[in-house]
């Protein structure tokens, strides 16, 4: 059981639906992204698109980590 399951952590996703958020899989996409985007066969288009995307991820792991320190102190 991961630690966002024992505290009931839910964040809503772009699609309006809820799920529970992976913290080690959006790291795991933020990889694949920096892998992608230093790729220089990757082009613009595609890398507005993962940077986009990247600032996403990176919200939701911020808000995962306020979430997890909040409960730790609380």
């Amino acid at each position: 059981m991961s630690f966002a399951d024992k505290i009931g952590l839910k964040l809503k996703f772009e699609n309006d639906m809820e799920k529970k958020f992976d913290y080690a899989k959006a790291m795991a996409e933020l990889e694949q992204i920096a892998s992608k985007v230093e790729d220089p066969k990757t082009s613009l288009d595609d890398i507005a698109g993962l940077v986009k995307r990247s600032g996403e991820l990176i919200k939701s792991c911020r808000d995962y980590l306020r979430t997890v320190r909040d409960s730790i102190e609380g």
